[in-house]
C-alpha cells in the first residue's frame, strides 16, 4: 500500500485546508506578527496547523496529487486513499493513538479524536526560517551606552563617545581622499579606428592614410635646398658630397643589432648606395648612413631616405 501521509505534509505546507476524505480536515490559521511583554518581545508571524474530524468530503485535491505523483488513474488514487484512511482508523482503535509525520499527532480520548500539532517550521510556509525576538523600547535605554542581548549567548556595549571618534575618522579619510585624487574633466571625445593597409612587394603591411581626414604630422621643409648624404644616391641621379665635422655627435640609424656579425651581414644585403657604418657602443651595433651637429640637420636627411629607410631614427652619442 502506497502511503499519502507525504502528500497530505506537501499539500499542508502549501494550501490553508486540506481534506482528507472519510477522516477529517487539516485547517491552516495565519497568526500575524504580535508584541507581547509591555513591547519587549516580538513574536513572528506563522501557519497554525488544527484538525476538524467533521470535514470529510472528497474535494479532489488529495486524490488529484496522488493521480500526479504515482500516474494512476483517478479511481485508483481514491482506493489508495480509502485503504490509508482505513490504517489510520485501525491505529487508532488499537493504539489509542496515532503519529501523523510532521503535523501532529492524534490521541482518542473519551470516543473522541483530538490532534495536538508539532511545532515545526515545515509549515511554516512563506514564513520559513522567521524567529521570534526580544528588544528593549527606547525609554529602557541608558543615555551614555546602548546595550544589545540576545538570549543568554552573547551581549556586547556600543559607547556613543567611541562612535562619535569612529565616525569623525571615515568623514576625514572620505575627505582626504576625495581631495587627493585628481580628477581630469576631459570634454574631448576619443574614438579608436583603424585604417586599410596595403601591402608592400616584400609582404609587409603599411597602413594608407585617408586624404580627407587632416593629421598633425611633421612636415620636411618646403625649401629645395639639396639634401646631403655621404656616399648616397638617389633616383640615379648623384648628390653632392658633404665633409661632416669630427666631432659629430648625432647618427642617423637605420639598423640596431647585438653583434658585429649580425650588423655586417645587414650591410651585406643592401643594394643602396649608401656609405654603411657601424656605432658599437654598451653591447649594441647600430648601423648608420650620416653623422650631424643637430637633430634638424639629420632630420632633414631622414626625410631625404624616407622611401628606402622609413624607420630611420636620430641616436646622440658621445
Amino acid at each position: 500500500m502506497i502511503s499519502v501521509l507525504e502528500h497530505i505534509e506537501y499539500l499542508v505546507s502549501r494550501h490553508d485546508c486540506v481534506v482528507v476524505p472519510g477522516f477529517g480536515a487539516f485547517v491552516v490559521q495565519y497568526s500575524p506578527s504580535r508584541c507581547e511583554a509591555g513591547g519587549s518581545e516580538w513574536r513572528c508571524p506563522g501557519r497554525q496547523v488544527s484538525f476538524n474530524a467533521d470535514i470529510v468530503h472528497n474535494d479532489g485535491l488529495l486524490v488529484g496529487s496522488v493521480v500526479r505523483k504515482e500516474r494512476c488513474s483517478y479511481d485508483e488514487a481514491a482506493d489508495m486513499v480509502r485503504d490509508n484512511v482505513a490504517a489510520y482508523r485501525k491505529q487508532l482503535d488499537e493504539d489509542g493513538e496515532l503519529s501523523f509525520g510532521k503535523l501532529g499527532i492524534f490521541k482518542l480520548q473519551n470516543g473522541n479524536v483530538v490532534f495536538a500539532p508539532y511545532p515545526s517550521d515545515g509549515m511554516a510556509g512563506e514564513f520559513f526560517g522567521l524567529e521570534s525576538f526580544s528588544m528593549l523600547p527606547l525609554s529602557a535605554l541608558d543615555g551614555d551606552e546602548y546595550r544589545v542581548e540576545h538570549g543568554t549567548g552573547w551581549k556586547f556595549t556600543i559607547d556613543k563617545g567611541f562612535m562619535k571618534i569612529a565616525a569623525s575618522i571615515v568623514v576625514l579619510l572620505v575627505l582626504s581622499f576625495a581631495l587627493s585624487t585628481p580628477i581630469t574633466n576631459n570634454r574631448k571625445q576619443d574614438y579608436a579606428s583603424m585604417g586599410s593597409l596595403r601591402l608592400s612587394d616584400d609582404g609587409g603591411a603599411f597602413p594608407i592614410i585617408s586624404q580627407v581626414r587632416e593629421l598633425a604630422i611633421m612636415q620636411p621643409p618646403a625649401d629645395n635646398d639639396s639634401m646631403v648624404v655621404k656616399g648616397y644616391r638617389s633616383m640615379g641621379t648623384p648628390l653632392e658630397q658633404e665633409s661632416l665635422a669630427d666631432d659629430s655627435h648625432y647618427y642617423l640609424i637605420v639598423c640596431s643589432v647585438l653583434s658585429q656579425s649580425e650588423a655586417d651581414k645587414f650591410i651585406a644585403h643592401q643594394h643602396k648606395d649608401y656609405d654603411f657604418k657601424v656605432l658599437s657602443k654598451k653591447g649594441k651595433y647600430r648601423v648608420y648612413v650620416a653623422t650631424g651637429n643637430s637633430v634638424k640637420e639629420l632630420m632633414k636627411l631622414k626625410y631625404a631616405i624616407a622611401d628606402d629607410y622609413p624607420d630611420a631614427w636620430v641616436h646622440y652619442s658621445r
